[in-house]
């Protein structure tokens, strides 16, 4: 509309215009699109918001505690990380999740719109819709620096944790949650390691316990063997002497009697040992485990920290 032959777009004073991204959300309004148009769609409508509440692109990146060029992808409608839009709703005072949550809805434009605008009476009494555009000018003004509203003028709202998750698909969580672990396997990584490093040495040890296990079984095998080989061929050629000479019941010499208690004692000492093997055998096989879940668990580690780091170089 024009006034006095003038348009109302120059008034300095009224709303800043409407952007094309914001003129093409009338279109998207009756139909799904995609995420990377909703992106396009918010960062413009988001940039709108900033502008009609005074603040300059730096200042609404200081606010959101995010880096200048992360925040400027915001605007530009470029892909970030749904932390990034968790900053994006604390700076307008949203709940966590409403930006993302409002692609489902029939007119996505139109909701973010209201959302936004439901929020503006919660800035602090010195927010620029508060005051004359010609207000901000000053530096001084208000507490004002030349790039918009300090940090300490409008605090960032406490958010409890678990409302932050609200809003979050299980895509969303599920990603949220690899990037949280590949951080704690980031500033753990180190105890990880030497966690790793022990556990490695643990499944050595048992392995040369469970060797030398089982060659002292070998070892008495072969003893028991001849032991009992020879006390057999001892009590077979004693027995035959008895019945060629016809003797019956006659009592067993003292020197096969000793050899067949030593067969004895060795059988006892074998089972023993064979035990021990068994033992070392389970202790083995138990370190082994032990040490191949910390190692795949290291490897998911190190690929979820992989893929923290390139989320933070985004």
């Amino acid at each position: 509309m024009q006034a006095n032959g003038k348009d109302s777009q120059g008034d300095p004073g009224s709303e800043p215009p409407r952007s094309a991204l914001r003129e093409a959300a009338v279109q998207y309004a009756h139909h799904a699109i995609t995420a990377t148009e909703y992106d396009e769609l918010l960062g413009g409508i988001i940039r709108q918001e900033r502008i009609a509440r005074g603040l300059t692109a730096e200042a609404a990146a200081e606010r959101a505690e995010l880096a200048y060029k992360t925040y400027l992808r915001v605007e530009n409608g470029k892909k970030v990380r749904y932390l990034t839009w968790q900053h994006i709703e604390n700076l307008f005072y949203l709940q966590p999740g409403t930006l993302l949550s409002a692609r489902a809805k029939t007119k996505p434009a139109e909701e973010v719109e209201r959302v936004l605008s439901s929020t503006r009476d919660r800035e602090d009494s010195t927010s620029p819709q508060n005051l004359s555009r010609t207000a901000l000018e000053p530096p001084v003004a208000y507490g004002l620096t030349p790039y918009g509203i300090a940090p300490r003028e409008i605090p960032l709202r406490e958010i409890p944790l678990r409302d932050r998750l609200t809003g979050l698909g299980l895509d969303d969580l599920r990603r949220l949650r690899d990037m949280v672990e590949g951080a704690i396997y980031t500033m753990q990584r180190s105890v990880i390691e030497e966690e790793l490093a022990a556990a490695a040495a643990e499944v050595t040890v048992a392995r040369r316990a469970a060797q030398h296990a089982q060659d002292a079984v070998n070892s008495i095998v072969s003893s028991f063997s001849r032991a009992d080989t020879e006390a057999r061929i001892r009590l077979a050629e004693w027995s035959a002497e008895q019945v060629s000479a016809g003797i019956k019941n006659a009592e067993i010499p003292p020197e096969i009697q000793e050899l067949l208690a030593k067969v004895d004692e060795l059988r006892t000492t074998l089972d023993e040992a064979r035990m021990q093997t068994r033992f070392a055998a389970d202790r083995y096989n138990t370190a082994r485990a032990h040490y191949e879940m910390l190692r795949h668990s290291a490897e998911v580690g190190a690929e979820k920290a992989e893929q923290y780091r390139k989320e933070q170089e985004n």
